[in-house]
């Protein structure tokens, strides 16, 4: 493979994993800037005056986290530590010789390549969320200035977009990376912000300036995480 001078020996497959790995440090990368609205939002709504306190509350998110973002990171690290090859163990927990059979070489790299591009336009995307979400923005809690609820953009479908965002992209990782881990991965996720947005959601309802504006919201957008769905 020749690639901005350089004359890269590359199998087909090494190019695949390549183009993986190179997406997932993408997001990262984009995630990483979109953290730092954090700080921005500190500064104009002030900081969190309303946090989970049960053990529960305070674990969720670590949980969460640990569980979307551990999965990519180590793939990432151990593909390209083995020259952008999947070792042994990964392809033990990989799908089927059938599956590649039945797709060829051609169709399982074209699956693969769209979803990592996929993945990087998803995560980029998520900017226009942030944007509608302005200065409220945290993991879980409520600022000292609330604003009004907002209620525009992904807003207007799903009460939390972002993490509408987070399960699309878990399921992304599937045809990624070609393995079974995504696929237990994706319903703990699920799972874990089934229980952090209720947690989320009833602090919002009993915040006297922002609850009764936020149970309104709820009659005008039902769904939490799918339209039509949950």
């Amino acid at each position: 493979m020749y690639l901005a001078g350089l004359n890269l020996q590359l199998t087909h497959n090494q190019g695949v994993e390549g183009i993986v790995v190179a997406s997932v440090c993408a997001t990262q990368v984009i995630i990483a800037g979109h953290a730092r609205s954090i700080i921005k939002a500190g500064k104009k709504a002030g900081n969190m005056k309303t946090m989970p306190t049960s053990l529960l509350g305070r674990l969720i998110t670590p949980f969460h986290a640990s569980v979307q973002m551990i999965p990519p990171l180590v793939y990432v690290a151990t593909v390209a530590y083995n020259h952008l090859q999947q070792p042994a163990w990964m392809e033990d927990v990989a799908f089927p010789m059938e599956a590649d059979l039945a797709l060829g070489v051609g169709g399982k790299a074209m699956i693969r390549t769209l979803a990592s591009l996929a993945l990087v336009l998803w995560t980029r995307y998520n900017r226009v969320v942030l944007d509608h979400l302005g200065d409220e923005w945290h993991y879980i809690g409520i600022r000292e200035k609330p604003k009004k609820i907002v209620n525009t953009g992904p807003y207007a479908y799903v009460r939390h977009p972002l993490y509408s965002g987070v399960l699309f992209q878990q399921l992304l990782y599937i045809p990624m990376f070609w393995s079974y881990v995504p696929c237990v991965c994706l319903p703990l996720v699920f799972g874990a912000l089934v229980v952090k947005t209720s947690i989320e959601e009833k602090l919002i309802d009993e915040d006297p300036i922002a609850g009764n504006d936020y149970l309104e919201y709820k009659k005008q957008v039902p769904y939490k995480l799918i339209p039509y769905v949950y």
